[in-house]
């Protein structure tokens, strides 16, 4: 990080709000895709999660897409899609950690406790900066702008 440029809780509350609207900009256009595609057998509802709604394009077959572009351009974004969407649990609901001294600097920590399943808890610290916050941010970005284009291809639902 540059050393000159002094940063505070505000920046990284501004990025971490970012990535969380952004997050959400993308599970709202994977919705209407969803609702847009004249498939039969795909079920959401209010609590369907983004990565559940991923998993059901994943399982699209091409007999139940009447959209040969879509589903190729689906079958080409989903893997990156899905791996994005694995980190956003980690980014929304693990424990950031402000400690000034890091924070003037750039960076921060986020902790999550590992292996709950198994019963052998132990906690995970990972140092990560603005830089690499503003970089995961345009990753989501582009993954939702992808999908919005594929609305593009496709004809309102009746």
């Amino acid at each position: 990080m540059n050393s000159s440029v002094k940063y505070s809780d505000n920046d990284f509350y501004q990025v971490l709000g970012r990535i969380t609207v952004a997050f959400a900009t993308w599970d709202y256009h994977v919705t209407a895709l969803i609702l847009n595609l004249p498939s039969k057998g795909m079920s959401i509802n209010d609590t369907t999660t983004l990565k559940q709604k991923l998993r059901i394009l994943e399982d699209l077959r091409p007999d139940q897409i009447k959209n040969d572009l879509v589903l190729d351009k689906l079958s080409n974004i989903l893997p990156e899609a899905i791996q994005l969407c694995e980190a956003r649990n980690r980014y929304i609901h693990d424990h950031w950690v402000f400690n000034k001294d890091t924070i003037s600097v750039g960076e921060i920590k986020l902790m999550r406790f590992t292996g709950l399943d198994k019963n052998d808890v132990k906690p995970n610290t990972e140092k990560l900066t603005i830089s690499n916050l503003n970089i995961f941010l345009e990753e989501i970005i582009q993954m939702y702008n992808k999908f919005g284009i594929l609305l593009k291809y496709l004809e309102p639902a009746q």
